[in-house]
């Protein structure tokens, strides 16, 4: 039998991408294996979902919104300030304005996401500096 504790956003995808899924019949978990006739559920897939459950970490939610001070805050504690202010001063000057001006910035605006990518900076890292700012 399955021990399941919900640890938050991904563990049923974490599931799924290792090829198995989880469910519950009747107030039991159960765990399928994919194999060539269909879903199996046996006491191979049940230890190996055990086992993803167990060693599962959530990974936090990065937030939508940060503003521009969390922002700002999280670059300059991540060394990065210098190096996106010189990529604004370098952007068109209608852009500028939107960034200058901005209140609030979305982590997946595609003014942003041309800054990100000009700046080499990974979506990973983009993530955590959201995740960083919006506890600052």
């Amino acid at each position: 039998m399955i021990e399941y504790i919900e640890k938050g956003i991904g563990l049923h995808e974490a599931i799924a991408a290792a090829g198995y899924r989880l469910g519950e019949i009747d107030g039991v978990w159960v765990a399928w294996r994919q194999t060539a006739e269909g879903w199996l559920s046996d006491a191979e897939a049940e230890a190996a979902v055990q086992a993803i459950i167990d060693a599962y970490v959530p990974v936090e939610p990065v937030p939508e919104l940060v503003t521009r001070r969390q922002l700002r805050k999280a670059l300059a504690m991540a060394g990065m300030l210098d190096a996106v202010d010189a990529y604004v001063q370098s952007m068109d000057p209608v852009d500028r304005v939107d960034w200058d001006e901005a209140v609030e910035y979305e982590r997946h605006h595609p003014l942003m996401e041309q800054g990100i990518a000009a700046l080499g900076i990974t979506p990973e890292q983009a993530d955590d500096l959201w995740r960083l700012a919006a506890t600052l």
